[in-house]
């Protein structure tokens, strides 16, 4: 997780910040945040250099991890090569982003992401077995109002999920 959320947030215990600004995006009918400050650029999918083969790519010169959250969020998503093609036109957008390292990593998105305010004073801890389901990308969640509707929001541990990416 971002250090801003983890040091934020902290098992079974109230967040040392009220809310933070987050940008809120959807990857199979899930929606995910990350802290806004994490977040370089959106661009569409179609802008990326590279074979869509693969989860490596060229972004402004550098090569650039796409991460592919579908496949950690659905139990029968194909990692079969047409698969992969097939998921990678369905994602229209890709937010290039920080990871903790210091690296940039793409992660390719159903629409175009929102910035919002995220209460954290709301966040709840994910129960052991829904974080099993997930692949453990994400460990709180928080009940958002947004546009006349609520939110079931998880909050992306980005680390985690690169390194579940990189086992698929």
């Amino acid at each position: 997780m971002d250090t801003a959320l983890s040091m934020s947030l902290q098992a079974n215990s109230a967040p040392l910040v009220e809310s933070c600004k987050a940008t809120l995006f959807k990857v199979a009918d899930h929606w995910l945040a990350l802290p806004a400050t994490t977040v370089l650029k959106v661009i569409p999918s179609s802008d990326l250099g590279g074979s869509e083969r693969g989860n490596l790519t060229v972004w402004d010169n550098h090569p650039l991890v796409r991460l592919d959250l579908h496949q950690l969020l659905t139990r029968n998503a194909t990692n079969s090569s047409s698969g992969v093609e097939q998921r990678l036109k369905l994602r229209q957008y890709t937010m290039i982003v920080w990871s903790q390292t210091g690296e940039r990593c793409g992660i390719l998105v159903d629409e175009l992401p929102v910035l919002q305010e995220l209460s954290l004073a709301e966040a709840q801890v994910l129960p052991p077995h829904y974080r099993q389901t997930i692949r453990n990308i994400a460990k709180y969640l928080v009940i958002q109002p947004y546009q006349g509707a609520v939110l079931n929001v998880l909050l992306l541990d980005l680390q985690q999920a690169l390194n579940k990416a990189s086992l698929s």
